[in-house]
């Protein structure tokens, strides 16, 4: 197009017209338009969009899980230990006073201390009031058993979404 518009004012009749001259150096500008550019703009956010719509939030949650899953092991054989040293941790009681434990493997995913309760059954566990520190709760804010049957947990510590069933449940 820009070779045939250079041709056709190259006519010696249309050299000398003001419009032919103009037009003739608005061709030659480089750049882009207003308009040219706020298309590219677009194409730019609905390819950002579509990225982030793709990434996976779920990298926090899956370290979230692990941690819990070592924990689990190594605070209840810290317990153990500790208790056969030392009296019974009471009903309520953190496990600060567990020696050889670092203070991150004490707390919960939510940097809660994890505590002794009983269950139902008269059982003691270490438990987790969950995200919200509140007994009770759904989804991340349901309470836990550390020292449980990890097929009782809470969807989410189990890697499932919520209202996902488990085979074999």
């Amino acid at each position: 197009m820009l070779a045939f518009l250079k041709q056709s004012l190259a006519h010696p009749a249309l050299k000398s017209s003001p419009r032919a001259r103009r037009l003739l150096s608005d061709a030659d500008r480089a750049g882009l338009t207003l308009v040219e550019l706020a298309i590219v703009i677009l194409v730019i956010g609905i390819i950002m969009t579509i990225v982030v719509m793709n990434l996976d939030f779920s990298v926090v949650d899956k370290g979230k899980i692990l941690a819990v899953k070592s924990q689990r092991m190594n605070l209840m054989n810290k317990l153990k230990i500790y208790e056969m040293e030392n009296p019974p941790l009471n009903e309520g009681d953190d496990l600060g006073s567990i020696d050889g434990v670092n203070e991150e493997m004490l707390n919960d995913p939510w940097s809660r201390p994890y505590f002794i309760c009983r269950a139902d059954s008269g059982q003691r566990h270490i438990c987790s009031y969950g995200a919200d520190g509140e007994q009770g709760g759904e989804g991340e804010n349901q309470d836990f058993y550390l020292t449980g049957n990890p097929k009782e947990w809470p969807a989410w510590l189990r890697g499932k979404k919520e209202g996902e069933e488990e085979e074999g449940l």
